[in-house]
């Protein structure tokens, strides 16, 4: 029982005692990161409405009307389809 004690003792003293803080500390921080990118994914999955909606997909758009991608007949009918306006001009 005395050795034992004694091997006990010197992991926790010395350059032994040292390596288990170190572990110690590495661990915690890991737990820490881990839980920080966790809350972080749980926030990036939306659970809520998200800002913009039509006007995000308005602004998309009108960009790629400004580029050339689409002529003034089709942005029109799509910014009519976007903003719920059913009318024909």
């Amino acid at each position: 029982m005395g050795d034992f004690w004694h091997v006990c003792m010197n992991l926790m003293t010395g350059s032994g005692g040292v390596l288990m803080m170190l572990a110690m500390i590495v661990f915690w921080i890991g737990v820490v990161v881990l839980l920080a990118l966790g809350v972080r994914w749980l926030l990036r999955q939306g659970g809520g409405p998200r800002k913009g909606g039509a006007e995000d997909a308005l602004r998309i758009r009108e960009r790629r009307f400004a580029a050339g991608e689409m002529d003034r007949k089709e942005f029109e009918e799509r910014r009519r389809t976007l903003l719920g306006d059913s009318s024909d001009s």
